[in-house]
């Protein structure tokens, strides 16, 4: 499951465990934004990407039961404010900031 808009801040810790999922998540620096990516605790993750910048985008490599690896990444790219340049803005939309 991958949630954007998340609000919560770094000393906010979250846990799914009892629901049988783990949680990644990447806070915007400032006031609200944010992105979570929840996978089942079956599921093999291997690997977990963290945007850089202000761009709130985070991504999880997983391994299926056939052995083929997937990709899900979770981005969101805030409204045109005060906070970013149009460029800046215009990069973000297009994705020159999403993880590897």
């Amino acid at each position: 499951m991958c949630i954007i808009e998340t609000k919560l801040r770094e000393e906010i810790h979250i846990n799914f465990k009892e629901e049988g999922c783990n949680s990644w998540k990447r806070d915007r620096k400032d006031k609200g934004g944010g992105v979570l990516i929840m996978v089942c605790d079956n599921i093999c993750v291997e690997d977990v990407h963290y945007g850089e910048d202000k761009v709130e985008v985070m991504g999880v490599t997983i391994k299926t039961e056939e052995l083929k690896r997937r990709k899900i990444i979770v981005t969101y790219v805030p409204p045109k404010t005060n906070t970013w340049g149009t460029e800046e803005h215009k990069d973000m939309q297009r994705g020159d900031q999403v993880p590897r």
